[in-house]
């Protein structure tokens, strides 16, 4: 049973979790590679895996944590403002559907495309790549909530 009372805190409470993890593991630029692959893996050796795929997800986060505070600090509160207006405009049951698997599927997309731009060396035409970063640490996010029994909460009110 989780500890947080609404969403918002649950999202809160996931990205101090990556954010502390960040601190503690040295940035790796060879992470989603592996991320990717491995997740892969595991969505066809289901449904044993739901913990393996969650922990990498967890890794993706914090390289994405580590990459976008290159160029200034980590802004916590930004992220979560947006994670939490993404999910007023969401709802719950875009992820609640498929569960952890749907958002593993929906991470790897976000890092193929990050993979394929990086390959090209071509620039992103349509959304920065910061905004692929953000969803990824989104998705991881939201994995850590799923597992963690947040993610069904209720939502505060306008966002609050």
């Amino acid at each position: 049973m989780t500890r947080y009372k609404t969403w918002d805190e649950g999202a809160y409470g996931a990205l101090e979790h990556l954010c502390a993890f960040a601190a503690e593991i040295s940035r790796d630029d060879n992470v989603v590679i592996p991320i990717f692959d491995g997740l892969g893996t595991l969505v066809r050796d289901m449904p044993d895996a739901i913990s393996r795929m969650t922990s990498l997800m967890e890794r993706a986060g914090i390289a994405a944590i580590h990459i976008m505070s290159e160029h200034e600090p980590f802004a916590i509160g930004e992220m979560h403002k947006l994670l939490v207006g993404k999910q007023h405009d969401y709802g719950h049951n875009n992820i609640l559907h498929f569960g952890t698997v749907g958002v593993a599927v929906r991470l790897c997309d976000k890092i193929a495309r990050l993979l394929n731009l990086t390959k090209r060396g071509a620039e992103a035409k349509h959304e920065a790549l910061t905004d692929t970063y953000m969803d990824i640490l989104g998705y991881a996010v939201i994995a850590i909530m799923l597992e963690e029994g947040s993610f069904e909460l209720e939502l505060e009110q306008d966002g609050k």
